[in-house]
């Protein structure tokens, strides 16, 4: 049974975000600007499923080979403060792993700040961020469905999420023709993981719990960026 979860978050945090530091210093106490660009990121999803295994639910992982995503970015901003969106467009994964069939799987992404730079490429942000994913166990809506031989014993799942990355930018000249200020180049390693809590496995019947475990959800993987400034 496939079913679809969806994780929203909306916290303070510290970040750069979509103009990389060269471009948010030349911004700096100018008026409005524009910057659009895309991510490319080479990644590999690595997260867990629970057959049942001899008549006994397990919980085991599960791994796909490697994807390309594209992540469009786009960035306003009026002297310190500034709006930024971006999106992982749907893409598509085969997850197998021990004892487990391949399962076909896709993920999707939104992201939504708004915040004021303290420093030049250095933002105080408030955000919202919504992840979708289709995979066969479900586990990211937090109530598990039917078809997961655990959903009788857990209820209310907690989970943490992070999200990084690092690297390096280099930025250019613009583009006077169409109206390009400046342009950078990005090349760094993307890392995100949702840690569900205190996930409870039950006995081959019945509602009795033999144990529990954290389980994780990561992708990860080198990602290269292009950013125009107008």
């Amino acid at each position: 049974m496939n079913s679809k979860g969806l994780w929203r978050v909306a916290a303070a945090v510290l970040s750069g975000l979509f103009q990389v530091p060269a471009l948010a210093a030349e911004g700096t106490g100018e008026g409005f600007s524009v910057t659009v660009g895309t991510k490319v990121w080479v990644n590999e999803w690595s997260s867990w499923s629970t057959p049942t295994i001899g008549g006994q639910a397990a919980v085991v992982p599960i791994d796909s080979s490697t994807k390309v995503s594209l992540i469009p970015v786009v960035s306003l901003r009026f002297r310190d403060f500034y709006a930024s969106f971006s999106t992982l467009l749907n893409t598509s994964y085969t997850l197998s792993g021990q004892a487990q069939n391949s399962i076909d799987a896709s993920r999707k992404e939104f992201d939504a700040n708004v915040g004021y730079y303290v420093l030049p490429g250095v933002g105080v942000s408030l955000g919202f961020k919504s992840l979708s994913q289709t995979l066969g166990v479900g586990f990211f809506t937090m109530d598990l469905p039917a078809g997961d031989p655990n959903s009788p014993v857990n209820s209310g799942l907690n989970a943490n999420y992070a999200i990084g990355e690092i690297g390096l930018a280099y930025a250019t000249a613009g583009i006077a023709t169409i109206a390009v200020t400046s342009t950078a180049f990005t090349l760094g390693y993307r890392f995100q993981s949702v840690a569900t809590k205190d996930y409870k496995v039950r006995a081959a019947t019945g509602t009795s719990v033999i144990g529990s475990t954290d389980v994780h959800d990561v992708t990860q993987g080198p990602a290269l960026g292009v950013l125009l400034r107008f």
